[in-house]
């Protein structure tokens, strides 16, 4: 929920942080463009990090699920996905 708040600047301005697209970052095309980057970690403490883990599970959603038009939809919609996920083991 915080990463769709962050996409769609719905966070207050003091708590905003710099995620930004790769497209932002690497100034040459590639099929991940418009993902969120995230810099590689040096240990696993850092994966667990909202910085890391964040960018890293929004990346994972589908478009569908990452492009609700409202919180509402978008939390209806991920709650969906993460059971579906959970009851398929994948």
């Amino acid at each position: 929920m915080y990463m769709y708040c962050q996409i769609n600047n719905l966070l207050p301005i003091s708590i905003i942080s710099n995620f930004a697209c790769n497209e932002d970052v690497q100034h040459y095309e590639t099929r991940n463009r418009d993902l969120i980057h995230y810099r590689h970690r040096r240990t696993a403490q850092v994966s667990k990090t909202y910085h890391h883990a964040g960018p890293q599970f929004w990346n994972s959603l589908t478009k569908d699920i990452q492009n609700n038009e409202n919180l509402k939809s978008f939390k209806c919609n991920l709650n969906t996905f993460l059971i579906s996920k959970y009851w398929t083991g994948t």
